[in-house]
């Protein structure tokens, strides 16, 4: 599997020197094989296109040639392309496990991550490389099916490898989306004691974020960026703290980045949702949180979220029907508590106002709280 990671002197010192070499040396398998690799780590995509117009005879149709020709047309975003390649390999060497993970990558990172899930069911998890097993379980985490995720990373990790700080990275996020913020934040560090890690980084920031500690997450989520730079969730997370700070022009461009590496998960289209609601923006912000919906009809958050976009364009009755399937859905969500204290004011029981709003402030997290205050602001100033 690929990660973009960026690259490093070395990186491009190797390259430079094993191409040099083939070039004193064109008809060299080996050698030509070896310069492509290097090329490949960095990311020296023109130089590719050179070199497969010159590619030997002898390996254009060699498995191991046409694999790493699929690496590289997935590292240089030619991710169509990729599949016919792997395709074509597969249907003559279907049993070659690396092209089979990286086919499967490959429909991961076009959207069809039910294809990708088909094809990783093929293998037993204990028989997976480590790249294998970590994109198998990113597919389990972005279908939504985090319990079953969590539990073969934990088997994964205890059983198989226990210092992959990838795999415990990956854990720890997923202990983030179900609030179990203990078990996160000891999968972070367990990551962290290994390796750095994006994932891990990126955990410990959302920790520090619904503590209030907002320039802290920041500096967290940087690092994790520094790391992989198509994160969504740490572009997201930038996007939160932006927000959580009533930053709306520092929020457009994390939040943009997160709906192009994140475009699967459902806190991206409700967090540019909250963006075009701060912006006063509310037919953008209900299709945002609409789209989230369709992700997920039983994130209440989202269906809350719709709520105050109703309360705010003074459709009271959609308002409150809204608000209580999202309490039906969960009981601690803010926005839907703090929808429902607006039509308790709105009917003029303002002792009922004062109960929730008191009961939101005690139970939600920092972040909640100052988004839910910048949107009162908005409020307060329609009003005036």
């Amino acid at each position: 599997m690929i990660h973009e990671q960026g690259h490093s002197r070395n990186a491009l010192g190797e390259a430079e020197r094993l191409y040099n070499y083939h070039v004193q040396d064109p008809s060299n398998e080996m050698l030509f094989m070896r310069a492509f690799d290097a090329q490949i780590q960095a990311r020296q995509f023109d130089r590719l296109e050179e070199m497969l117009g010159k590619v030997p005879e002898a390996l254009k149709s060699r498995a191991d040639f046409v694999h790493i020709k699929g690496i590289y047309e997935i590292a240089s975003g030619k991710l169509e392309q990729a599949l016919i390649t792997y395709e074509v390999l597969l249907r003559q060497n279907p049993m070659l496990m690396g092209p089979k993970i990286n086919y499967a990558h490959t429909l991961a990172l076009l959207g069809r991550l039910v294809d990708a899930e088909a094809v990783m069911s093929t293998f037993e998890l204990a028989d997976l490389p480590s790249e294998g097993a970590q994109l198998y379980l990113r597919v389990l985490y972005l279908l939504g099916n985090v319990e079953k995720m969590i539990k073969e990373a934990r088997y994964w990790l205890t059983a198989i490898a226990p210092n992959d700080h990838m795999v415990a990275g990956l854990l720890s996020t997923a202990f983030i989306d179900i609030s179990e913020k203990e078990e996160a934040k000891k999968w972070a560090e367990c990551a962290l004691a290994n390796g750095s890690n994006a994932d891990a980084f990126t955990t410990l920031a959302m920790l520090a974020l619904d503590d209030g500690e907002t320039l802290k997450a920041q500096e967290l989520f940087r690092e994790a960026l520094r790391l992989d730079i198509r994160s969504g969730r740490a572009w997201l997370g930038l996007g939160m703290c932006a927000l959580a700070q009533a930053n709306l022009q520092e929020a457009e461009l994390p939040l943009e980045r997160a709906a192009q590496y994140f475009p699967g998960y459902i806190g991206t289209w409700h967090m540019l949702g909250w963006y075009q609601l701060l912006r006063g923006e509310l037919s953008a912000a209900e299709a945002h949180f609409l789209r989230a919906v369709e992700l997920n009809p039983a994130f209440a958050d989202s269906q809350a979220a719709l709520a105050l976009v109703a309360l705010m364009r003074g459709d009271i009755g959609k308002a409150r029907g809204l608000t209580e399937l999202s309490l039906k859905l969960d009981r601690d969500s803010a926005t839907a508590w703090y929808v429902k204290s607006k039509l308790a004011a709105a009917e003029g029981n303002h002792a009922e106002e004062k109960a929730i709003v008191d009961r939101v402030l005690v139970r939600s997290t920092k972040n909640d709280i100052s988004l839910l205050k910048a949107i009162q602001k908005i409020m307060d100033k329609n009003r005036g």
